[in-house]
């Protein structure tokens, strides 16, 4: 397709996403189908009696992913979004190991390129600059960027994981996540054909001590 066809598609696709969401505003809050959100962890009590005790935040995962942005601007540093779904997989996951916290119930699915939270889920195949992550605010019926009031001990979390692996490529931290006997790893090998849609639970995540950047948890 040449650039001015390429420019007129970019057009329509933009002209039906705000029709939809204008037809969408027009809803009722029991009347929108939610059927396509993407799937969240059950973490209910009787499920989490079935692990030691984790403290649930409940945060949306692009708030996560967009704090991860704003970091790493205030370092002055362009980053992809192949790092950006890797970076906020490692701190979901040294949350749950070291912290005994639950950042959010999103569900992280292993693909072929490595632990992805369908949220945050870009083409891999083409490596882009990394943007805010926004949601649909159903109050207010408009698009606006996913934010959340992180606790001090939270932030904290993020901190420690950033200083241990956040100065990686994006490269580097799919590598980090392949390494065998890793989550992903685990998850993977279950299906021969790397099926989409297979899950990194908690029990996973907690029986497994990701390898390559050191413990997040401060020795006693």
């Amino acid at each position: 397709m040449n650039g001015t066809g390429s420019k007129i598609s970019h057009m329509i696709e933009k002209r039906t996403l705000e029709q939809d969401l204008l037809a969408l505003a027009a809803q009722s809050d029991s009347s929108i189908d939610t059927s396509e959100i993407a799937e969240t962890v059950n973490f209910s009590q009787p499920m989490r009696a079935r692990y030691y005790p984790l403290a649930s935040r409940d945060y949306d995962i692009r708030a996560i992913a967009n704090w991860c942005i704003k970091k790493a601007e205030s370092e002055g540093r362009r980053i992809g979004t192949l790092w950006l779904n890797k970076i906020v997989y490692f701190i979901h996951e040294a949350a749950i190991k070291d912290f005994g916290v639950l950042l959010s119930q999103a569900r992280v699915e292993a693909w072929k390129h490595g632990p992805v939270f369908r949220e945050i889920f870009f083409d891999e195949k083409v490596e882009k600059q990394a943007a805010p992550l926004k949601k649909f605010n159903k109050r207010d019926r408009r698009m606006e960027e996913a934010s959340e009031d992180f606790s001090a001990s939270d932030v904290s979390i993020f901190e420690t994981v950033w200083a241990q692996i956040g100065h990686k490529s994006g490269t580097e931290l799919r590598a980090l996540s392949h390494l065998p006997g890793s989550p992903w790893d685990v998850i993977w090998k279950q299906s021969e054909n790397g099926n989409l849609g297979l899950e990194i639970d908690v029990a996973t995540i907690m029986g497994r001590k990701a390898r390559g950047y050191g413990r997040t948890k401060q020795e006693d």
